[in-house]
């Protein structure tokens, strides 16, 4: 298939854009499809030999049902004879690029005060997106937001104003005021999210075109107003749309379980992202020196420090950014409960009074600068905890007193989440389930016969989990043969509540299968104590020999990993093994079985060190498995760290096992072993921009087949055959 049946922006209705090949009629394959009306020349230009020859005279406006257009796109696609290319027509027209004209950030108020955007790599992250269409919208509960002020003009939702002490009142969009906290904390931690950007006034906000939510709940004095809590605040957030929430706040140094109820409710059932400062008390946040500062220290939630360099002088030009960022002089540290870092000194923010200031030190200023970051990953199409994951995988170096490190706004954007992709091979046929923006599971597939089938073929069911999807789906088939041949595929997602849930296809009775020989319904998979994506390794056996199937999981805020096996009997429940490794982990796993008899379970993470470690299984017996440990594989070619989840295949015939992952210069690297030495390589060339990580599958275990999400939306393919990688080609849209 070619052509683009989904946009990242809105699009024209009514009309596709097409171009015919040489020497056909538009007329004609409008009559082929039955649409009615007049086709118009997409490019004006005179019809000459010249023009001719650029093929500009074949595109065309071609008119079509309104809500068909981007099925039209993909029928039309496969008419390879008649039409050369096809796709939707975005409605905005082009605009220059560029950084935003806001003073303090492009030219000087009256110097330049927003270098530290070049130290987070804002302005690759801009180049992404600007989240213009559908805005996500920020609650940041604070002190409120001086609606007068010019950087917050069009930018405030409906909020809510808990000033009268009990209940509160609702903020109609637009209006609103800040209670003076610090000159207008509130105002300021906004601006720093999502000032209006590009404006020719005052500062940029890191989420561009995001809105905001304000919810005042700070008071003049800045503490809370009397008798309400932070859970209720929350919850409201919830209530009024949010899809990130901003606390630059202090609750208390003691746990509250009513807050993290709150904060489990909004991330684990409804996916939002919650960022959360980590506290000026120059403390290290730990568990086990019994030091806390709440809500850094919850469960569920980005907690950000606040960085400098060694002077704060030195955000002057980007060839001076330090990556190993100290903390402020006031900033709470500690990997344990401090996940990332952002600025915080010298930080521009918008003021109660109209004007700007420049922080001179606070982890509340350096926060909104990651909640913007957020912002911008969902309106590029992550669920709010996939953006949090890619914010944590994806940071700078290790600063060596946060978990992860300097915030990576380009990074983040690269590794767009969603829609994911995963793929296997049996033979004859390859499927891959996709989670669509419109929050369902789709599904395409190929075979030998047909070649690749459209999305959704008749038979599939497009639909989400109970809970809805909140990761990319994990896919797997069983494969059967001998007498009573049949197949079985599984699909896995996780659910906003931490739970996995699972759907089976069999094409033939007595496989195990709950829906019999068709699609069964969602199932739940009870979670481990914190989920996270799964791997799961299928066991492809035959009918006469036991199935098995494994999965593993790693919560998103630990190195902890479990393994769940599964038999004919049934799952054997949940085992903290096989752990991670020394070094530490920062990516789900992905596990296989694989080799002549499926007799082969290796288990492959991407540590802390952006290095790829395996653990493989030494006894099958599912409920006591024994692990041989983890190895360091290495990394990539010339020392390129791994940043994405490696996706590892095996050969049927135990020739081959291979772990894909994305490299730091964004190109996929494989690492393969064929029994004596691991080797690496590039995959392909000609790579597009990698959104996300890569999948892969042997095709009938001669070919193997690697899969990546671009960053246009599109999925592309490369296969290796006879010890070389294809160039990378365009397959098709992502749903």
């Amino acid at each position: 298939m070619h052509g683009q049946p989904t946009l990242d922006e809105p699009w024209v209705e009514g009309e596709i854009l097409v171009q015919v090949k040489v020497g056909i009629s538009v007329d004609s394959v409008m009559a082929k499809y039955q649409l009615t009306g007049a086709a118009r020349r997409y490019i004006d230009l005179a019809d000459s030999p010249a023009n001719r020859a650029t093929g500009a005279l074949r595109w065309f406006r071609v008119p079509v049902p309104s809500g068909k257009e981007g099925a039209l796109v993909v029928e039309l696609a496969r008419n390879v004879a008649d039409v050369a290319y096809v796709q939707l027509i975005p409605k905005r027209e082009p605009t220059v690029a560029g950084p935003p004209n806001d003073p303090c950030y492009a030219t000087g108020c009256p110097t330049r005060q927003q270098p530290y955007m070049d130290f987070i790599k804002m302005p690759r992250a801009w180049d992404r997106t600007h989240a213009t269409s559908n805005p996500p919208a920020i609650a940041v509960i604070d002190s409120g937001v001086q609606s007068s002020h010019p950087d917050m003009q069009g930018k405030l939702l409906a909020g809510w104003d808990y000033s009268n002490g009990t209940g509160g009142v609702s903020i109609p969009a637009g209006t609103g005021t800040d209670s003076g906290c610090s000159g207008g904390h509130g105002t300021g931690t906004s601006s720093i999210a999502a000032a209006s950007t590009n404006n020719g006034t005052g500062m940029a906000g890191t989420g561009w075109d995001a809105k905001i939510i304000p919810i005042k709940f700070i008071n003049s004095s800045c503490g809370a107003y009397a008798g309400v809590t932070l859970a209720q605040a929350l919850y409201k957030a919830r209530d009024l749309g949010a899809k990130v929430v901003n606390l630059s706040l202090m609750e208390s140094r003691t746990y509250n379980q009513s807050t993290q109820d709150a904060i489990n409710n909004l991330t684990t059932t409804y996916g939002i992202l919650i960022v959360v400062a980590a506290g000026n008390n120059n403390c290290q946040l730990s568990a086990s020196l019994g030091q806390y500062q709440y809500p850094c220290a919850y469960a569920n939630v980005l907690c950000v420090g606040g960085s400098q360099t060694t002077s704060a002088t030195r955000w002057s030009t980007t060839s001076q950014c330090d990556l190993n960022s100290n903390p402020f002089w006031g900033s709470n540290w500690g990997g344990e409960f401090v996940y990332v870092s952002a600025p915080a000194v010298s930080v521009v923010n918008a003021t109660s009074s109209g004007g700007y200031a420049a922080s001179s030190g606070g982890t509340s200023y350096a926060a909104p600068l990651v909640s913007g970051i957020g912002a911008l990953l969902v309106a590029s199409g992550c669920r709010p905890l996939e953006a949090r994951q890619a914010i944590t995988d994806t940071a700078q170096a290790n600063d060596g007193w946060t978990r992860y490190g300097p915030v990576n706004a380009a990074g983040a954007l690269t590794r767009r989440c969603a829609p994911g992709t995963s793929g296997w091979a049996n033979g004859n046929r390859f499927d891959i389930i996709a989670l669509g923006r419109d929050g369902n599971v789709h599904q395409m597939f190929w075979n030998n016969i047909n070649g690749w089938q459209g999305w959704d073929m008749p038979g599939f069911p497009v639909t989400r989990p109970p809970a809805g999807a909140g990761s990319s789906p994990y896919i797997v088939w069983s494969q059967f043969d001998g007498s009573g041949v049949g197949h079985r595929l599984d699909v896995w997602v996780e659910g906003f509540d931490l739970n996995l849930y699972q759907m089976t296809w069999c094409d033939a009775q007595g496989l195990n299968c709950p829906g019999g020989a068709t699609w069964s319904n969602w199932s739940v998979v009870t979670g481990p104590p914190a989920a996270s994506t799964p791997a799961i390794a299928a066991k492809r056996t035959n009918v006469s020999a036991s199935l098995r199937q494994d999965l593993f999981t790693r919560p998103w805020n630990s190195s902890v990993f479990y393994e769940q096996p599964w038999t004919s009997a049934g799952y054997y429940g949940w085992k903290t093994t096989p752990g991670g490794p020394a070094i530490g982990s920062k990516s789900e796993p992905s596990a296989v079985w694989w080799g002549a008899s499926d007799n082969l379970l290796d288990l492959f993470v991407l540590g802390n060190d952006g290095h790829l470690y395996q653990n493989f299984l030494t006894g099958t017996n599912p409920s006591s498995p024994t692990w041989s440990g983890w190895s360091d594989r290495g990394t990539a070619p010339g020392g390129v760290l791994l940043t994405s989840s490696p996706y590892v295949t095996g050969s049927p015939t135990a020739t081959h096992l291979d772990a894909l992952a994305l490299g730091s210069n964004g190109l996929i690297y494989q690492t393969y072993w064929t029994g004596a030495a691991w080797s690496w390589s590039q995959v392909g060339s000609g790579q597009p921009a990698a959104a996300s990580g890569p999948t892969g599958a042997w095709r009938g275990g001669s070919v193997l087949d690697a899969f990546v999400l671009g960053t246009n939306g599109n999925i592309y393919q490369s296969s290796y055959t006879g010890g070389t990688w294809s160039s990378w080609f365009y397959l098709f849209g992502a749903p």
